[in-house]
């Protein structure tokens, strides 16, 4: 034996002494090892693929009333990402990610269904050749509506379906999916919605096939009809739900008070749906976002069925009522205001002199018709939020006090 392998073997030998044999192959460990900070100048950021909605390896949600019109968002968001090309904005824009690959993992609708859902909104957007193409490259779905694919059940005691699980992680690497849509998310699991600790297990396969192939996971669940269904508290089942997502999206028909604030009559927001960031880990909660549903005939009659029409999600902006009017003539109705009498400018709409009823007059709104009305009522809450009136008190002739409207100026 040389010197130097001399050197070796009494070396080893101390180490076996102290430390005792090391593997051949060092097996991962079952815990997490800690990590000690060190700042980094290369900190990734986070893969946002589309929206403030779809990250990779993260779990997000869509949630909302049964029929409000969910679905008609994401299959939109499908063929969005799927094309790389932005549907929701006027000209189209190039998506940065460029085109996804979207699974989706549809537990309820069959092919038919699913299948008029993407015509209608290939014929509305009126996709060309080249993009049914793409969109047919990059979109594949898994339909499943016997239970087969079920990741966790609870029959006494909860178990993980692991070949389930296998069968997911593989269907997304073989397909190369960017994003995978399950839908619904009570057709996933067989355990209680509102137990916490069975819901947060199957929050962690889910989070963990999200972590295992780094793909954007996006659920679409139920809320429950008696909460708040613009809060994330209003998805249905336990409270570890909402956890679930980092970013959850609620869907909603408008209220009252949004229909008035909007400025529009029920007629109308009867095609409206509302999208509301409802828990946003990454971005600060935006503004809501709104949707027009559009009936898109198939054309698909036999003789012994009719043609289908299909609702498609259309991207709606909201209008102030004052959009177009020039500046000088709202101008000349605020020097006309300051010039009313006190009760003239009374806040209380049921108030002969409601101010409402002179700017009705002023711009040719009729407070005979709903949405002429809440046009007036829109105008007047715009006003006040950005300080052009005020509402002070005054007394009228009998000596009580009354909210009345007066200029910022005055």
């Amino acid at each position: 034996m040389s010197e130097t392998e001399e050197k070796s073997a009494n070396i080893n030998a101390r180490r076996l002494e102290r430390f005792g044999a090391m593997p051949k192959e060092q097996e991962p460990p079952r815990f997490p090892v800690p990590v000690p900070f060190v700042r980094r100048m290369d900190i990734p950021p986070r893969e946002r693929l589309y929206r403030w909605i779809y990250y990779r390896g993260y779990i997000t949600m869509t949630a909302g009333h049964g029929g409000v019109g969910k679905s008609s968002i994401v299959d939109l968001e499908i063929v969005s990402m799927a094309l790389g090309a932005d549907l929701l904005q006027p000209h189209r824009p190039t998506i940065l990610h460029g085109p996804c690959r979207v699974l989706v993992l549809s537990l309820e609708d069959d092919r038919d269904e699913h299948d008029r859902r993407l015509e209608a909104i290939i014929r509305h957007y009126r996709l060309n050749d080249d993009e049914v193409a793409t969109l047919e490259r990059n979109v594949s779905r898994i339909f499943d509506r016997d239970g087969k694919i079920v990741v966790a059940r609870y029959d006494g005691t909860l178990e993980i379906d692991e070949e389930a699980v296998k069968y997911i992680v593989e269907a997304i690497r073989q397909f190369g999916a960017d994003v995978v849509i399950v839908d619904p998310f009570v057709s996933i699991h067989a355990c209680n919605e509102n137990d916490n600790t069975q819901m947060a297990a199957v929050g962690r396969v889910l989070r963990s096939i999200a972590g295992e192939t780094h793909a954007a996971v996006h659920i679409v669940h139920h809320s429950s009809k008696a909460a708040d269904a613009k809060s994330a508290d209003a998805m249905r089942g336990a409270s570890s739900l909402k956890n679930l997502g980092r970013a959850v999206r609620m869907v909603t028909r408008l209220s009252d008070a949004d229909i008035k604030a909007l400025g529009i009559g029920k007629e109308k927001a009867r095609h409206l749906i509302m999208e509301t960031n409802a828990k946003a880990n990454f971005t600060p909660p935006d503004e809501a976002t709104y949707f027009e549903t559009v009936g898109v005939p198939l054309n698909n009659a036999t003789e012994r069925y009719p043609s289908d029409t299909v609702a498609v999600a259309v991207r709606w902006y909201p209008r102030f009522a004052l959009d177009g009017v020039p500046t000088a003539k709202v101008q000349e109705v605020w020097a006309k205001i300051a010039t009313l009498e006190p009760m003239k400018r009374r806040k209380d709409p049921r108030a002969d002199g409601w101010l409402g009823r002179f700017i009705a007059k002023e711009f040719g709104f009729s407070l005979d018709d709903e949405e002429g009305a809440n046009k007036v009522k829109q105008i007047l809450s715009k006003w006040t939020k950005s300080g052009v009136l005020r509402v002070v008190k005054k007394s009228d002739e009998s000596r009580r006090p009354r909210d009345i409207y007066e200029l910022e100026q005055e």
